[in-house]
C-alpha cells in the first residue's frame, strides 16, 4: 500500500451518533497513516439500492488502491457474509449483500473473499457493529499490507440486487422509473444516454416536456425540464427549485420517453 493509504466510509449512520467516529478510531488505531474519506454517512437507513448506486458513481474516481468500507448493513449480526473484494484495482469491505450491484455490473471480473480470520478483527465481536469490530479493522489491516488470501476464503459469486431496468412497450415508448432524488429534489431515472437513439416526448405523472434540455437554466425559473445528469441518467428538474416538492414526484413515479 501506499505511504498514506487511502480509506474511505461509506454508510446509513448519520453524524450525530457515535458510530462513523468509532470506525474512524479503530483504523487510526491499527494504521496511523491512514486517509480516511467521509463518502457519506447520510445514505437512506438500510436502502442497498441506493448505497449501490451512490457508489457506482463515486467510486470510480478514486486511485487505484484504495479501499472502500461500506455499512449499509440492515442484515448484521445474521448469516449474510462479511467480504472483502478486489474489483477495478480497488478494494471492498462490506457485506455481501448486494451493495456492489452496479459495481459489479460495470466492472464483471473481481476476486472476492468472505473474512473468516479473526486474528484480523476486533478482540470482541458485536452482533450489532461489525462496521467497527470487523470492516474497519480488515480495511486498516489491508492499508497496512495484508493480503486478501489472509483474510478468509475466497468464494466465486457475490450477492446482487435486482435492478430495474427502463422497458419498451409495444409502441416503441420507453419506460423508465424515478430511482433517486437528490437533496436539490432533482429526480433521477433509471434511463440512460445511451440506449436513446432518438425520442418526440418526455412525460412524467401526465405532464409533457418540451424535449430534452442541456442546462437548468435552459427552462424557466420554476418550470419542470428533463436533462442528462452527470452520471449519464434523464433526471427531471427545476430551474431554482425542487422537481420533488413542486410537481410531487415520487420515487417509482413512472417516467416515458415516445420515440
Amino acid at each position: 500500500m501506499n505511504q498514506e493509504p487511502i480509506i474511505t466510509l461509506t454508510t446509513d449512520f448519520g453524524t450525530r451518533d457515535p458510530y462513523a467516529a468509532a470506525m474512524k478510531g479503530v483504523i487510526l488505531s491499527i494504521c496511523r497513516s491512514a486517509k480516511i474519506v467521509d463518502l457519506t454517512h447520510k445514505l437512506d437507513s438500510f436502502n442497498i439500492h441506493n448505497c449501490s448506486r451512490f457508489l457506482a458513481e463515486t467510486i470510480p474516481f478514486f486511485p487505484d488502491g484504495s479501499i472502500h468500507v461500506i455499512v449499509v448493513d440492515p442484515g448484521v449480526g445474521s448469516k449474510r457474509n462479511p467480504i472483502v473484494v478486489l474489483m477495478a484495482d480497488k478494494y471492498f469491505v462490506c457485506p455481501d449483500n448486494g451493495v456492489l450491484t452496479l459495481l459489479i455490473k460495470d466492472s464483471q471480473a473481481y476476486k472476492a473473499y468472505r473474512i473468516t480470520n479473526n486474528k484480523f478483527w476486533m478482540p470482541y465481536i458485536s452482533n450489532t457493529f461489525h462496521g467497527r469490530d470487523i470492516f474497519a479493522p480488515v480495511a486498516a489491516h489491508l492499508a497496512n499490507g495484508c493480503k486478501l488470501e489472509e483474510l478468509g476464503e475466497p468464494i466465486n459469486k457475490l450477492v446482487t440486487l435486482k435492478i430495474n431496468e427502463p422497458v419498451k412497450d409495444q409502441y416503441g415508448n420507453i419506460i423508465g422509473k424515478i430511482v433517486y432524488i437528490d437533496g436539490f429534489g432533482n429526480c433521477i431515472s433509471n434511463i440512460h444516454m445511451k440506449i436513446i437513439k432518438n425520442y418526440k416526448n418526455i412525460k412524467i405523472n401526465n405532464i409533457e416536456l418540451s424535449g430534452i434540455k442541456d442546462t437548468y437554466k435552459d427552462e424557466q425559473k420554476g418550470m419542470l425540464s428533463a436533462l442528462w445528469g452527470s452520471s449519464g441518467y434523464l433526471e427531471v428538474a427545476v430551474n431554482m427549485g425542487s422537481a420533488e416538492k413542486l410537481f410531487n414526484i415520487k420515487m417509482g413515479d413512472k417516467i416515458i420517453i415516445s420515440s
